[in-house]
């Protein structure tokens, strides 16, 4: 799924930027409770979708550096943590917290319901 390849990254360079402990999104347990069976807004479903789509470009960024060998452990720790600050000021922007994107993120990666409603609107952004 195109929309767990985006948030992989991110949420390291979230977590390194952030200092709060943010769950990542192949952890088991969601920073916040959020049920398979609970309801997400439409307004707080648009919110997330811009969200996942600017933060594309800077998770490409992420992810290259990530990925370079040439690149030092010190210096891919740097690079993340501006990619984070970069994401947590997105998300903002977008009026989210980062637990409540953590949060989404969760959900879709553990409600397929929930993933189709959201990349039906991420298409749409």
């Amino acid at each position: 799924m195109k929309l767990k390849i985006l948030i992989t990254v991110m949420a390291a360079a979230l977590a390194l930027s952030s200092g709060l402990a943010i769950a990542s999104p192949i952890s088991s347990n969601p920073p916040a409770v959020l049920t398979k069976n609970s309801h997400v807004s439409h307004k707080e479903l648009v919110h997330f979708a811009r969200t996942i789509r600017e933060l594309q470009p800077i998770n490409l960024q992420a992810h290259k550096i990530e990925m370079d060998k040439n690149i030092s452990n010190t210096m891919k720790e740097k690079e993340m943590s501006m990619y984070g600050k970069k994401a947590v000021s997105v998300i903002k922007k977008n009026h989210l917290s980062p637990v409540a994107y953590e949060t989404l993120v969760h959900k879709a990666e553990t409600d397929p319901n929930f993933a189709k409603r959201a990349e039906k609107v991420i298409r749409l952004q």
